[in-house]
């Protein structure tokens, strides 16, 4: 005989079931409504597997909560049934103090009186031989079950984030011959950091070598310190990200995808932006992007003949691991004593692993397109280095990252926090990896031909030294270094320019119209006044 042997014990674990199912929905109630919000389903690459990873988790433990719960009853043990229910009273209670606002993730004083008025509620209960709270606890879990649906069910037509797997179209193939371009953005990539004296720093040495044989400028800026508004920026050639499609836009203190105005409507009609890859396109070239953070499929759509790009956040491959990393992410909400002094240090490693393997998937992707991708590539790559979490030594081995509750007050601090002698290792070993990438073009017989961009999409915004210079914020001062196809002699550029004036340079190349001379001139042309 199973564990539910009668129609009594059918309708008695059904009800349990629901009791159940909703304890759990309060413990992950804040993951819920944190998801509510479009930006993080955005930078997740939420699509229905999560919706479902979030409903499983839910049936799961409440089934096995109530698997517990009967197998217990039938032991026939009064001391484990009356410990089981006042174990359920505990979880309902952890998540009614889950569910107030005020304490998410706080260490306060509030919290904890909180928790020592539920440990005496449970343990007055606990000595009573009989006690009322235990059957009010479970009638106000029926009442109140209907808001599992009410919250959960929206959650089936939130939009898809998740990226592109597929090829739009079959490469593009030419006889003549033309020019690979690779455009490189590194993550919060600080000129002042890697420089002195408009010098890459000796201890950068791939980076001098490059810059002996490129165009390198001094007074770069890039068009915001907002990763996911300065990228669409760039590739649009836009100064302006209200009007880009699939940028999320701040309105009334609500970031979302706004509808945008007919004022704006009009000025974009008023003024097309060709982004690069239709740039590309137009000559003939394969569009490839290979990057992180903002779902760039979805974002770009059919501009990508090929898109590959990885959620910053950890995310399991199948169901069962988006299901794993669903409690883990729900335990971010959760008021238990063990959640609020573990969970931090539990994310943070499984964070820092993700974050290196992504490192690590961009390296092997790139050095993929330069080993067997068609010279009529556009190739544009967006790489987390050396952006934090600060885990890399100069050689490229990683070191532990160290939380401290005392120094930092929540996950976000933990990966971000670091100091410059952090931030200024982990330069060094973007100088090692630009080194491997340049390496693998020249043994393709590529380095030549190419024309090759480096930069960033703005600085280290947690640099502690920063200081404002002629009235530009120092996070948009980011290094650039573009080589010519066949280029060999350097050319040092010291007036302004800014990344949204690329395009120009990008289309002489890739008309074959690209003498240093005739860049120069552009680059001079591309000069105007800073907000």
């Amino acid at each position: 005989m199973g564990i539910i042997g009668n129609k009594t014990e059918l309708r008695r674990a059904a009800k349990w079931f629901v009791i159940a199912a909703f304890v759990v929905f309060l413990h992950f109630s804040g993951y819920i409504s944190s998801m509510s919000k479009i930006r993080n389903r955005y930078f997740k690459y939420w699509d229905s597997v999560d919706s479902l990873a979030v409903v499983f988790d839910i049936l799961l433990l409440a089934a096995v909560a109530v698997a517990i719960g009967l197998l217990i009853e039938r032991s026939g043990k009064a001391f484990l049934r009356r410990l089981y229910r006042h174990l359920f009273l505990l979880a309902l209670g952890s998540g009614i103090i889950a569910n107030t606002p005020s304490f998410y993730l706080a260490r306060s004083a509030e919290r904890e009186v909180l928790w020592l008025v539920l440990f005496a509620i449970v343990g007055y209960s606990f000595a009573l031989s009989e006690s009322r709270i235990i059957k009010y606890s479970a009638a106000l879990c029926l009442v109140l079950s209907p808001l599992m649906l009410i919250l959960m069910v929206p959650m089936v037509g939130w939009t898809n984030w998740n990226v592109l797997k597929q090829p739009n179209r079959a490469p593009l193939t030419r006889a003549e011959s033309s020019t690979p371009v690779f455009f490189f953005v590194f993550d919060e990539w600080s000129y002042a950091r890697s420089t002195r004296n408009g010098e890459f720093l000796p201890q950068f040495p791939n980076l001098r070598n490059l810059a002996q044989q490129s165009f390198t400028f001094s007074d770069v800026s890039s068009p915001s310190y907002f990763t996911h508004h300065s990228l669409p920026m760039i590739i649009h050639q836009s100064d302006s990200y209200q009007t880009l499609p699939g940028v999320l836009v701040r309105k009334n203190g609500v970031e979302g995808l706004h509808s945008i105005s007919s004022d704006d409507a009009k000025l974009a009609a008023d003024n097309p932006k060709e982004s690069l890859f239709e740039l590309a396109k137009r000559y003939d070239y394969n569009t490839n992007l290979i990057g992180f953070y903002i779902p760039y499929g979805r974002v770009l759509g059919d501009e990508l003949d090929h898109c590959t790009t990885y959620c910053s956040y950890p995310k399991g491959a199948s169901l069962p691991g988006r299901m794993e990393m669903t409690v883990l992410e729900g335990m971010r909400y959760w008021a238990d004593p063990l959640s609020v002094r573990k969970w931090r240090r539990w994310y943070s490693d499984i964070f820092v692993n993700n974050w290196i393997d992504i490192n690590n998937r961009i390296e092997s992707d790139v050095k993929n397109v330069i080993a067997g991708g068609p010279d009529n590539n556009f190739t544009f790559v967006h790489w987390p280095l050396p952006h934090a979490p600060f885990v890399y030594k100069p050689d490229g081995s990683h070191k532990h990252l160290e939380v401290d509750l005392e120094r930092t007050h929540n996950d976000d601090e933990d990966r971000m926090y670091g100091t410059p002698d952090d931030y200024e290792q982990q330069l060094e070993y973007l100088d090692v990896v630009i080194g491997r990438v340049m390496d693998q073009l020249k043994a393709q017989g590529k380095f030549d031909q190419s024309l090759l961009i480096l930069t960033s999409d703005h600085s280290w915004r947690n640099d502690p030294d920063q200081v404002r210079n002629n009235d530009r914020d120092p996070r948009l001062h980011v290094p650039l270094i573009l080589k010519l196809p066949n280029q060999h002699t350097p050319v040092v550029v010291s007036n302004e320019f800014t990344l949204t004036r690329l395009g120009p340079v990008i289309e002489r190349v890739l008309h074959n119209q690209a003498s240093e001379q005739d860049i120069a001139s552009l680059v001079e042309a591309g000069h105007h006044d800073l907000p």
